[in-house]
């Protein structure tokens, strides 16, 4: 009976390829894989292929991929061989994929074998050294104020807006899909480029990218950034891997000022976007902020403009900033009022006298409602609810 077939892959872990006997319809010829005189591994031609199946070897049916029982050396791979055994017993000798020539006849360091899998990124991942601040909170909270004022200490180097860094969650989340929807042609003991660089070499590679762009743009460590959007509190976790020894900063405001604000500075969008963007802001923080262990803290943007000095204090206090700072960061409280939007500054409003329509209240209440319940907020000039074992029968 006439055999055809090739080795196509071999390394140390495996052997791959395909086998028939065109001679027996239907027959699945049975795979031998021998180190010198030692039986290393053995299986069945029955893979399916389906560049086997256009090419008219049977259904298709005939490819192989044989684990070794045993761990090869790299330098033993040249002395593999591979049988093929039909039904009644007849055994050929597989040879090499663009090899027509015996071993002998060919030296094995002519042979181009596949490399390796790539392992370990040849950058820093993590940066153990670097102290950043990150401040994080929906629009017209407060992040300018802090983060301005942080900026005038003279502590962290960065820039009034960030916008780069939560980039990295999409290239993460791109790289996963990728290798979910071509898992199969990732598997190692798939003949393929994919499968020699693996999903993490691509994941850490992206991350390298980042700590090596901040560590060349501060190299001393000291920086802060500010994104006022969910998608970089989305992105906390991962910064907080990225480097350690990061600080969050949440900057807070009731939603009705948010909103009111908004609606003066940017007044082309519509205003049930403005409630969705400040909800989707505070709800994306209640999921996020227990993962962040000790590193968070929050900062009522009220706060900041009733108490001053007291709320400077309290953030140098967990940045382990000294009186100098701490004094700087006071007075760019007190004296600084970047991008305001109203003369009552610091002033809590009610959701009745902000002049909205009936459509606009009702819209602010569904959408932001469950939000303004989760952090006690109100809707009337207290700013916060009243808790509720404050309210006795008397008082009503």
């Amino acid at each position: 009976m006439n055999i055809i077939g090739f080795i196509e892959q071999i390394d140390e872990q495996s052997v791959r390829g395909w086998a028939y006997c065109p001679d027996v319809t239907g027959v699945h010829l049975q795979i031998r894989v021998s180190l010198e005189d030692l039986m290393i591994g053995s299986g069945v031609a029955d893979e399916m292929r389906d560049d086997l199946q256009r090419l008219g070897f049977g259904d298709g049916d005939h490819g192989f991929a044989i684990p070794f029982d045993i761990n090869v050396k790299l330098e033993d791979l040249s002395v593999i061989d591979v049988f093929a055994t039909t039904p009644d017993g007849q055994v050929q000798r597989l040879k090499r994929v663009n090899s027509e020539t015996t071993r002998q006849e060919e030296p094995a360091a002519q042979v181009r074998r596949p490399p390796p899998p790539l392992s370990s990124f040849p950058l820093p991942i993590v940066d153990t050294k670097a102290e950043p601040v990150f401040i994080l909170g929906a629009a017209r909270s407060g992040t300018s104020a802090m983060a301005q004022g942080l900026l005038k200490c003279g502590i962290y180097g960065g820039f009034e807006e960030g916008h780069f860094l939560w980039m990295i969650r999409r290239f993460l989340l791109t790289i996963h899909a990728f290798y979910e929807d071509n898992g199969e042609d990732a598997l190692p003991v798939r003949f393929t480029l994919l499968s020699r660089v693996p999903a993490q070499h691509m994941v850490d590679a992206v991350r390298a990218a980042f700590v090596s762009s901040m560590g060349q743009l501060f190299p001393d460590g000291k920086w802060l950034d500010k994104t006022p959007r969910p998608e970089m509190i989305e992105a906390a976790p991962v910064m907080q891997e990225l480097w350690p020894n990061a600080r969050f900063i949440f900057m807070r405001r009731r939603g009705l000022e948010n909103v009111y604000s908004r609606l003066t500075k940017f007044p082309t969008i519509s205003f049930k976007e403005h409630c969705q963007d400040w909800a989707r802001n505070m709800e994306v923080w209640l999921r996020v902020r227990d993962l962040l262990g000790g590193a968070p803290m929050e900062i009522e943007q009220l706060a900041v403009a009733l108490e001053p000095e007291r709320t400077a204090q309290e953030v140098a206090a967990f940045l382990g900033l000294d009186q100098v700072a701490s004094r700087h960061l006071a007075k760019a409280f007190a004296s600084d009022r970047p991008e305001v939007t109203t003369k009552h500054f610091g002033t809590a409003m009610q959701i009745d006298r902000l002049g909205w329509t009936d459509q606009q209240i009702y819209t602010f209440r569904k959408e932001c409602g469950p939000m303004m319940a989760a952090y006690g907020y109100s809707y009337t000039d207290s700013y916060f609810a009243r808790p509720v074992r404050s309210i006795t029968t008397a008082k009503l």
